[in-house]
This record gives structure tokens, C-alpha cells and sequence, in this order.
């Protein structure tokens, strides 16, 4: 569950990136892609 609850967070902060043209979607979607892996998440939020 924890994973979960951190990946959520961590997206929510790659859209405020990407809002504020500090990253492009797409990097933002391959971080996120990145850290789900490494941390066992298993929810899937877009960008």
C-alpha cells in the first residue's frame, strides 16, 4: 500500500513539472514508468 500512496504523490508532482514546463510529458511519463517499477506499484495513473 505504501508504494501506492508514494507513487500517487510522485505523480502528482511530475504534473505539476510538466504544468510548469519543467519536464515534457513524456519524460515525466518515463520517470514515472521508472519509479513504479523500482518501488512495486501497481496502480496506473496517466499524466
Amino acid at each position: 500500500m505504501n508504494a501506492n500512496v508514494n507513487y500517487c504523490g510522485i505523480v502528482l508532482l511530475l504534473r505539476q513539472l510538466v504544468a510548469a514546463g519543467c519536464c515534457t510529458k513524456k519524460e515525466a511519463a518515463r520517470i514515472a514508468d521508472r519509479i513504479a517499477k523500482k518501488t512495486g506499484a501497481d496502480i496506473i495513473f496517466s499524466l
